[in-house]
């Protein structure tokens, strides 16, 4: 009955206790806000925003037709 309650007050323990995460190359960069969540890591993401029918089609003029194509 003793070993059960150490073992559960421990696991208690090591649950309650934040994770630090480390930094990865990933983070770099990164202006991400911090929510102070266990395991909490920042990640840079970068994308490029394309007009799939464009794509699609493959008919694009250059930058997507400076805002003259209607959609």
């Amino acid at each position: 009955m003793n070993r059960a309650r150490i073992a559960a007050a421990l696991i208690a323990v090591g649950l309650a206790n934040p994770v630090v995460a480390q930094e990865g190359a990933f983070s770099a960069g990164s202006q991400a806000a911090e929510w102070g969540l266990v395991g909490e890591e920042k990640a840079l993401f970068s994308a490029r925003e394309v007009d799939i029918l464009c794509e699609i089609a493959g008919d694009c003029p250059a930058e997507c037709g400076a805002g003259a194509r209607q959609l």
